[in-house]
């Protein structure tokens, strides 16, 4: 697939940056009075406006790793962190949208190559996650040895099982199976009993998840929580209505997708609450909720609305098709910026994920063309 070029605005060279960045009124939703359609693209190429909320999701992401208090407790306990901060708790579950929609868009557009390879030609095509998944384990492996801890064969083991420093990277091989088990599936056309499977499995992982204090009256170990999310447990019921949505090709209006959206995030902040105030489960730990099935599926679905410019459009692709590069690279910023800046006030923090956000951006833009990067960013 051709990449695509990146426009004037973000050329870091160009004479022309000044200005050039498109305005506001190049984007533009669908009419809320007539729904319309969502974009039509062939089977397997890219949506400029998924492409642009990836990087919105990227932003979600950052979010979730620096806002909250809980990530600058000195050793302290994060539960009673994240009851001194409320508005840090808030925005970190106001961003959980971010990796449901990163299912979604990845059942979306990997449903196309679900029905025309066949299945060995399929785990070649995904095989390469994989690859990717064990080069940035070893690069976070470094930051063992820079905090002077020797890497034993037990603790390289359990990096290479979670991810060690790089907490965001269990994603790779739980999309990665859950792709797998959708190309299964993919070819029946029976949506019924894999989206009951999918809600099924989900809740498994809540149960023995954030409602885990609520089933069994104590929190399901650290290994459980890491082996739930790893395993397609709750990215798989993601991955098969983004396959249904292509498939189906089903059209829901921008209102829709609004009251989706607003409603998602309502119960996921009343969820994230009770969860907190009565069985003591602090919100930053909620990976996922019931209601982030709602939130998450607005956010994809407004995606498909958004009709933008052709500068928005470039501007989409550009940053979208280093979305994985982004979401991968970010925590070594988390790393190296805090290991000089311990953010103490909320708006330290939110200055702390403005950083965070612009370095990684600026870093993959630099290195993007680098012979070899590219199989290791996107």
């Amino acid at each position: 697939m051709e990449r695509p070029a990146f426009p004037p605005c973000m050329m870091i060279n160009s004479a022309k940056f000044r200005g050039l960045c498109p305005s506001m009124s190049n984007m533009r939703l669908g009419s809320l009075t007539d729904p319309g359609r969502p974009h039509q693209d062939e089977v397997g190429s890219r949506l400029s406006s998924i492409d642009l909320f990836k990087f919105l999701a990227f932003c979600g992401v950052v979010s979730i790793h620096t806002v909250s208090a809980v990530h600058f407790t000195h050793g302290g306990d994060p539960f009673e962190a994240g009851l001194r901060d409320p508005v840090g708790s808030v925005v970190d579950q106001l961003s959980r949208f971010a990796v449901p929609f990163f299912f979604l868009s990845s059942g979306y557009l990997w449903f196309g190559r679900a029905l025309r390879y066949d299945m060995v030609r399929f785990i070649k095509s995904i095989s390469w996650l994989l690859v990717v998944y064990v080069f940035w384990v070893a690069v976070y492996a470094l930051n063992f040895m820079i905090d002077g801890q020797p890497l034993t064969p037990s603790l390289a083991l359990k990096i290479l099982v979670n991810g060690g420093y790089g907490v965001q990277l269990w994603f790779l091989p739980c999309l990665c199976s859950a792709l797998l088990l959708m190309r299964v599936v993919a070819r029946t056309h029976r949506w019924a009993l894999p989206l009951t499977i999918g809600f099924a499995l989900y809740v498994i992982g809540l149960i023995y998840g954030p409602y885990s204090p609520l089933v069994f009256g104590t929190p399901s170990s650290e290994l459980t929580r890491r082996i739930c999310r790893t395993l397609p447990i709750s990215a798989f019921l993601f991955v098969m209505i983004g396959a249904w949505l292509k498939s189906s090709g089903r059209t829901f209006s921008p209102r829709t997708a609004i009251v989706l959206i607003a409603v998602g995030a309502g119960l996921t902040l009343a969820e994230g609450s009770v969860l907190q105030e009565v069985f003591r489960v602090p919100m930053v730990s909620n990976d996922a909720l019931l209601s982030s099935i709602p939130f998450g599926v607005g956010v994809f679905l407004l995606s498909l609305h958004v009709r933008l410019g052709t500068r928005w459009a470039d501007w989409g692709r550009a940053l979208g098709s280093m979305g994985l590069g982004l979401y991968l690279l970010h925590m070594e910023f988390v790393y190296l910026i805090r290991a000089y800046f311990w953010p103490a006030s909320l708006v330290e923090r939110l200055a702390f994920l403005l950083a965070v956000i612009v370095a990684t951006t600026a870093t993959l833009l630099i290195v993007d063309n680098a012979r070899g990067a590219t199989r290791l960013l996107r």
